[in-house]
């Protein structure tokens, strides 16, 4: 099998896979920006294509810099300690330059225009692109996490020696793509907490009295986030790394060296307080999206700032659905990605047999029933959740759906800590299995939840 052939074919798949969600996303940013105009005015338009523009250039950014790390961790194994450092290094410097250009994007939209109401659907855009790429990614990257790759035709015959390469690239470019996920969901992450931050300036508290201050402010997290990030990255490819190179590396004095390297008490301790700070950003993202609903709720809707008891049994009952659902959801997603990666194992093994006799192989088919089994589990509930809340916002009333919303919130960080306890207490094989794809679909209904929360304060100001 040659080598180059397989790099240019996946470079082509990631080329052609971009290209789609281009034209996907913009296609629906052009039909909602014309519905928002229809129901609001010019700037609202212009701020639905202007967010949906913006985290789209971030997402192809990402993109890009995927196809740049999947070239450049075939050298990784040659001088590890350079080659990871520089590589995080480099993924801050990604980090830092897209939120810099979502910083620009919103500020220079806002100072332009000068409309709340475009700037609700600057965020919206934004956001119903990051769950875009998000759910495609986790499609595209959970298959490839079995160690296989569709593109290769099933009349190729391969040899031993030629699995060996392609399973350890083709899981390299998974662990690749991975890293393009985490600065989409970081960025994301940074931009909502910006809105809370442009929020205190817009209803003028003391915290943040001008637009140089909320400059500085926003320019200093950003950079303190990435440095961590930079961290968080590192610790997370020396776990996917050292996985392939005990599988894969023969050479057991080099796989003594980088583990020892890998080992280093001092680089674990900050990777910890890095990962830690991470969940910390997190939660902080969830209250930043708490206060950003009360806001405008209020200011939309009614001049009252106490809950009614519609909107108090609203939050209960969301919060308690989110919380049951989503956690058998989760545990599914976990057993059916344990299922898989026992038997993508078993068949790898066979197919090593099969090749002492020369006899031709077909990799598509288990790649194939991955795909379509991560697709139905992820995009059902999502569709589903996103028909119920149009069926309530029409029929039911805005009070109790801004109850489950804001219940949805808390349920959701509440499923996300439960997961971690429970990945602490189990084996560490199975942690590597949960940590792998456990931390995508999170990243996608957090999207969601987010994509939910701006529609609802878009129908309050149609409805109300």
């Amino acid at each position: 099998m040659n080598f180059f052939l397989y790099q240019k074919s996946i470079n082509k798949f990631i080329k052609e896979y971009t290209l789609k969600q281009v034209i996907t996303v913009f296609s629906l940013a052009l039909i909602l920006s014309s519905i928002s105009y229809q129901f609001f005015d010019l700037s609202s338009a212009l701020g639905f294509i202007s967010g949906a523009l913006t985290l789209l250039i971030i997402s192809i950014l990402n993109t890009l810099f995927a196809k740049y790390f999947s070239n450049y961790f075939f050298g990784i194994l040659n001088n590890p300690k350079d080659d990871l450092n520089q590589l995080s290094l480099t993924a801050s410097v990604e980090i830092i330059l897209s939120s810099l250009i979502s910083t620009i994007a919103l500020l220079t939209f806002y100072n332009f225009t000068e409309s709340t109401h475009g700037l609700i659907l600057f965020l919206l855009g934004a956001t119903l692109v990051s769950a875009f790429f998000h759910l495609g990614g986790l499609i595209y990257s959970g298959s490839l996490n079995l160690g296989f790759n569709l593109l290769i035709p099933s009349d190729v015959k391969i040899h031993k020696e030629d699995i060996k390469l392609l399973k350890t690239n083709s899981s390299v470019i998974s662990k690749s793509l991975k890293v393009s996920s985490y600065l989409t969901d970081f960025t994301l992450s940074n931009l909502f907490i910006l809105i809370s931050l442009i929020l205190l300036g817009l209803i003028k508290l003391p915290l943040v009295n001008n637009s140089y201050t909320l400059i500085l402010v926003v320019i200093s997290f950003y950079i303190f986030s990435a440095f961590t990030f930079q961290y968080t990255v590192k610790h997370e490819l020396y776990k996917l790394i050292s996985l392939s190179l005990n599988d894969f590396i023969v050479d057991t004095k080099q796989l003594k060296t980088f583990k020892r390297f890998l080992t280093n008490t001092k680089i674990n301790k900050v990777c910890c307080f890095a990962i830690n700070l991470s969940n910390f950003f997190t939660l902080t993202k969830m209250v930043s999206l708490f206060f950003i609903t009360v806001v405008f709720y209020d200011k939309v809707s009614t001049s009252q700032s106490s809950i009614s008891l519609v909107e108090l049994v609203g939050l209960v009952t969301g919060g308690l659905l989110v919380f049951v659902y989503l956690y058998i959801f989760s545990k599914q997603l976990n057993n059916l990605t344990s299922h898989f990666t026992s038997n993508a194992t078993k068949q790898l093994k066979r197919l090593v047999r099969l090749n002492k006799n020369k006899e031709r192989i077909d990799l598509s088919n288990i790649l194939s029933l991955m795909i379509f089994k991560n697709q139905q589990k992820l995009t059902i509930p999502i569709l589903t959740a996103l028909s119920l809340t149009f069926f309530i916002q029409f029929y039911i009333g805005l009070s109790f759906i801004f109850g489950i919303l804001v219940g949805v919130i808390f349920g959701s960080v509440l499923v996300s800590l439960l997961l971690e306890y429970n990945q602490n207490i189990v084996s560490e094989s199975k942690i590597e299995v949960k940590n792998r794809l456990n931390y995508l679909p999170s990243n996608v209904i957090h999207s969601v939840l987010e994509l939910m929360i701006l529609l609802s304060l878009i129908f309050s100001r149609v409805y109300r």
